[in-house]
């Protein structure tokens, strides 16, 4: 039996569901992208950094669903708050770097249709649309996460008292 705040244990419930709705939408748009790619014109260059992408993002998903089952698994053990909070951070982190290429990627495009927007105008619109999809299903991933980890520190600070 845990001895776990039960406030980290509350503050774990919104940040699962939100992981898990941005885990969809990495997937859900990543393939979007996917199966469009062959109705916009862009470099096969951005093409393929845009695959890449999208391939990641959904990989990602499932790497986000499996780090949420272990999640509950280590919550049902011992491990401390703090462990907790590592694993809360890790899931997390694992999402910004995705979100980080596929920034890079809606640059990229975003570059190449101010400089010729008939070729590279749809590939843009569509590759930025999905990714404020996902952004949009991040933001309360990392809010709830920055809630659980609230908890995690205040609970070492009064420890510490």
């Amino acid at each position: 039996m845990s001895t776990r705040s039960g406030m980290v244990v509350a503050m774990l419930g919104p940040f699962v569901l939100a992981t898990r709705e941005c885990a969809m939408q990495m997937m859900t748009n990543g393939q979007y992208v996917l199966d469009e790619l062959p109705n916009v014109k862009m470099s096969d260059g951005l093409r393929k950094q845009t695959q890449d992408v999208c391939n990641g993002l959904i990989g990602t998903k499932h790497d986000l669903i499996t780090e949420l089952f272990d999640l509950d698994d280590l919550v049902a053990t011992e491990a401390s708050d703090a462990q907790v909070g590592e694993r809360v951070e890790r899931i997390v982190q694992w999402a910004f770097e995705d979100l980080t290429k596929l920034h890079q990627v809606v640059t990229a495009l975003d570059e190449a249709s101010k400089r010729d927007d008939l070729e590279f105008g749809s590939a843009s619109l569509l590759v930025m649309e999905s990714a404020g999809n996902i952004l949009n299903a991040f933001h309360p991933m990392r809010a709830a996460a920055d809630a659980v980890l609230a908890v995690d520190v205040a609970a070492v600070v009064h420890a510490e008292l």
